[in-house]
């Protein structure tokens, strides 16, 4: 059994397709498929089912591949040893981010982890809670900043980094501007805008108006957060708004406010797989990423 044998074996998994997996592993499509025919012969067990919609993985299949990834992974811990004994954190860190997150967050955690370590390489994807988790699962992202609730939270790592407040936001002009704090209550007459119901943000939103036993009025679904301010500054109704954005939009012609009595918020957490050892990199950008614990 060779490294490059598992290697090909879990992109061939990943992408599902032969041409896509040997073009991702720099091989031709016959050198790839020769390779994993050689490993079903060595270990007496078909891992992928050859059909003209693509490479399907059999039930053996399924079974092995956490653990090739997990060699793999150990093998990659191996290297990045050896290249730290000059005390140097040079390996690529696959990251992804919410968008309600993203660009809030992490332009000052990269400039830290990219101060303190200059060889370190940062890759990053913004994408939905389910697409991350998916990604985190399938060994496409290392790391993974989201809020929580997200699925399979069991199966993986996860760190909280700090809780961040949700904020009533309302119209400068709106009557409701004129109020310190807002009741939920206050709210039961005017229309919600809110993200779509793949951000989690417009999930969380919802949940928060019907375990207070308010059924919110949604009027406006948008993907982007920036509409969804936009909106509300036109008097078109209210959201909840993170306080790690409002901070960046004190300039726009709406009011951010805490729910009362008591205010309500999301805990931002860092989300990785628990299939293998962290590599000497993964655990460098780990750490950065905690000391933002407030």
């Amino acid at each position: 059994m060779e490294m490059h044998q598992l290697r090909y074996f879990v992109e061939l998994a990943r992408q599902g397709n032969f041409s896509r997996a040997a073009a991702a592993c720099y091989v031709s499509q016959p050198s790839l498929s020769q390779q994993i025919m050689k490993l079903e012969d060595e270990l007496g067990q078909p891992l992928i089912h050859r059909t003209r919609k693509g490479a399907l993985l059999t039930h053996f299949g399924e079974a092995m591949l956490p653990r090739a990834r997990r060699i793999l992974l150990e093998a990659e811990c191996i290297r990045d040893e050896a290249q730290a004994q000059n005390d140097q954190t040079c390996g690529k860190i696959n990251l992804g981010a919410i968008p309600t997150i993203a660009p809030f967050l992490l332009p000052s955690l990269m400039e830290r982890c990219l101060e303190k370590y200059p060889q370190m390489q940062l890759s990053l994807v913004e994408d939905t809670t389910n697409d991350l988790v998916a990604a985190l699962r399938n060994g496409r992202l290392d790391f993974a900043l989201m809020s929580r609730p997200f699925p399979w939270e069991d199966e993986l790592e996860a760190i909280t980094l700090f809780e961040d407040e949700l904020l009533v936001t309302v119209a400068k002009n709106s009557p409701l501007n004129k109020r310190r704090r807002i009741k939920l209550d206050d709210l039961a007459e005017h229309s919600m805008i809110v993200m779509k119901d793949m951000h989690c943000l417009g999930r969380q939103s919802i949940s928060l108006c019907e375990s207070s036993g308010l059924s919110p009025k949604v009027s406006i679904e948008s993907s982007q957060l920036e509409t969804v301010v936009s909106l509300v500054e036109s008097g078109l109704g209210f959201s909840f708004i993170p306080k790690m954005a409002a901070t960046q939009m004190e300039h726009r012609q709406v009011g951010f406010h805490s729910v009362s009595p008591k205010p309500v918020s999301r805990d931002i957490v860092l989300v990785w797989s628990g299939a293998g050892s962290l590599t000497r990199t993964q655990q460098a950008f780990r750490d950065e990423a905690a000391a933002s614990r407030t």
